[in-house]
């Protein structure tokens, strides 16, 4: 790691990647596709009619294509009986290991003993004609005691051209390929080292997202602009959740703005960039609050490897802290991969490794590595053995730890994916 007040093949790369999704927007004119299993929340599948000059008459037949699309957008809502679907998710952890001084003393808390990491509330149900509103509420244990989470409230709208579709609301932002999958679907019984330390967990953002293509077709990109964003770590108390602006917003600076580019599917080959900017990201020290420019990038990839699916991510970190010195520009990097394997039709086995550089401390790395064995009793209901290695960095405790992980769901088919 290393710091320097300018760097300019980072910023190139950024540029490069918003610069793509903006040039991609107008050009896009695919249909409504259903996301690969790596990508929770992606288009809804509602269908939505343009209307054509037959059905709306000879008066609206010299409509031109601004006020068509505004009358789409406006009109009643079918007759229809609107449909609305639920399922609970309860997912119970337990980890036993030796560790008494981790670098953070919060961390303690989840191990040596059985814990309620999840249990979620998914809801979802028509918008009209219009899309789907869903939302995900969750009473989580993080190591002291049940919190109430919102982890999700948003809605999915389309009918744009080309087949465009809104996301607003509070949802997990579209940012590499693993954001917006859950703790408990994760390919690992515990999230990597590299996003719990550059994004803090699932990143969760309040604002609005434009998504094109089709993953279907093997093709998708988004851009999004949040107001706010939501760090969310199931292993910490009150799951880590610690908001950008929660009571101290300083000014115009404190926005967010994601873009993603994804292309080809993960049963044969998927690669995908973002990455993602804030001007002045609010962080509290010392009882001092600073707007801090942040920036993220991030390249990702699926495959078949070995009778199994392989997937990794690389991820890079800039922007400015807070230190004795004022102001200065960081950059940090890691890296994290996963393989799993589906051993017949009950069992399966993956393997997980991480590393990555901590963003505020130089010449200092971490790393952390798991393994986990599970059995699916039917399609709702599985389990899963791990067996982790945590190694946080220079002077802090190293640990192994032993888990087990429990989850059954029951309802509807679960929204979220």
């Amino acid at each position: 790691m290393q710091k320097t007040p300018h760097l300019p093949f980072f910023w190139t790369l950024t540029v490069l990647v918003f610069g793509a999704c903006a040039s991609s927007a107008p050009l896009t004119d695919f249909p409504n596709g259903s996301a690969s299993p790596a990508e929770a929340l992606d288009a809804p599948s509602t269908d939505f009619d343009t209307p054509s000059s037959g059905q709306e008459g000879s008066a609206e037949a010299s409509l031109d294509s601004l006020d068509a699309l505004a009358l789409q957008l406006l009109r009643e809502p079918t007759s229809a009986a609107p449909t609305f679907d639920f399922v609970a998710l309860i997912e119970a952890t337990a980890e036993f290991s030796e560790a008494d001084s981790l670098s953070l003393p919060s961390e303690r808390d989840r191990f040596n003993k059985v814990r309620m990491r999840s249990v979620e509330i998914h809801g979802q149900g028509a918008v009209g004609d219009y899309g789907t509103a869903y939302a995900v509420i969750d009473m989580a244990d993080g190591g002291a005691g049940s919190d109430f989470i919102l982890r999700e409230a948003a809605a999915w709208l389309g009918g744009g051209p080309g087949e465009l579709r809104f996301r607003a609301g509070k949802y997990f932002a579209d940012i590499g390929a693993w954001n917006r999958v859950y703790p408990s679907t994760f390919p690992s019984p515990n999230l990597d080292g590299v996003r719990r330390e550059f994004l803090g967990g699932n990143l969760a953002a309040t604002g609005v997202e434009l998504h094109g293509g089709n993953a279907a077709e093997g093709f998708r990109w988004s851009t999004g602009l949040a107001t706010d964003i939501e760090r969310q770590n199931a292993n910490l108390p009150g799951n880590g959740t610690g908001s950008s602006v929660p009571y101290n917003r300083i000014g115009l600076k404190n926005w967010a703005a994601s873009c993603r580019l994804q292309w080809g599917k993960p049963e044969s080959f998927q690669l995908g960039t973002s990455a993602w900017f804030s001007p002045g990201e609010v962080w509290t020290e010392g009882g001092e609050t600073f707007e801090l420019q942040t920036a993220l990038w991030n390249l990702d990839m699926q495959t078949p490897f070995l009778g199994g699916q392989l997937a990794g991510e690389f991820w890079m970190k800039d922007g400015e802290t807070e230190d004795s010195e004022g102001e200065e520009s960081t950059t940090s990097m890691g890296y994290w991969g996963a393989w799993n394997k589906e051993l017949g039709t009950n069992y399966s086995l993956g393997l997980l490794g991480s590393w990555w550089e901590h963003f505020k401390i130089e010449e200092n790395a971490g790393h952390y590595y798991s393994g986990h064995f599970g059995y699916r009793l039917n399609e709702d209901h599985r389990l899963r053995l791990s067996l982790s290695h945590d190694n946080p960095g220079a002077d802090w405790q190293k640990y192994y730890a032993v888990g087990l992980q429990w989850i059954v769901e029951f309802g509807s088919p679960r929204p979220s994916f």
